[in-house]
């Protein structure tokens, strides 16, 4: 089994036991969107969520008025999500892949991508790989938004390096323990990391309770008109 089957089936297995169905959408990320569009014409914006997950963050999407699609590898996140989702949502946005799976769009598809707490639990290649797979998916002039762990994060503080960026979660970690996941540790390797998008911007945002640290590194990157 290699790392991303690996990961696949850890956080399958961590959808299935509920500890991760969260209910609200990330505050943060909230924040990002009304600052991203201050018209609030969300309505005309076709949206893919990577890494949908319990489906928090998508019904808040959707609410909004987007076009709203989803991108995961549980198929029972998918169900988790369908529930809070209004009945008339159509199932078929919502796609499950494989670590063979190929990404599932077709080019120049989406005004938005949000990939948020996701795309950091991969090895370096297959981030790459999705980064690809995103500015692929996005129209000429469409927008990412997305997270990668800072090193101050608990993940990062309970894990061993394996690489540069790469390293691998500790019994410390609960459910998590082994998953290959990457931290980045100055804001240098983020635009290194993503430099395939134009006009990135970069930030991070933190929350601490007790000795828990949740860190972040907060992506904005562009897809220029051609």
């Amino acid at each position: 089994m290699n790392a991303i089957e690996n990961n696949i089936k850890i956080w399958s297995a961590i959808y299935e036991s509920g500890s991760s169905n969260l209910t609200y959408p990330n505050e943060t990320l909230v924040r990002y969107l009304y600052y991203l569009y201050p018209q609030k014409n969300f309505h005309t914006l076709k949206v893919l969520d990577y890494g949908f997950g319990s489906g928090n963050n998508l019904k808040h999407l959707d609410e909004l008025g987007c076009d709203a699609y989803g991108i995961e590898i549980s198929e029972h996140a998918k169900k988790i999500t369908l529930e809070k989702l209004r009945n008339d949502f159509d199932e078929k946005k919502l796609v499950v892949i494989d670590s063979k799976t190929g990404f599932p769009y077709e080019n120049e598809k989406f005004d938005l991508v949000i990939s948020w707490q996701v795309l950091y639990y991969n090895t370096l290649e297959n981030l790459y790989t999705a980064l690809t797979s995103i500015l692929r998916v996005l129209k000429p002039g469409g927008k990412f938004i997305g997270t990668m762990m800072r090193m101050q994060d608990i993940s990062a503080i309970n894990s061993n390096p394996i690489s540069t960026y790469e390293r691998i979660s500790t019994e410390a970690m609960g459910s998590q323990a082994g998953s290959v996941i990457i931290g980045l540790p100055r804001e240098e390797d983020v635009k290194l990391i993503f430099n395939q998008f134009e006009n990135i911007k970069i930030g991070y945002f933190e929350t601490k309770l007790n000795e828990i640290v949740g860190s972040h590194w907060v992506i904005y990157g562009e897809k220029l008109n051609e």
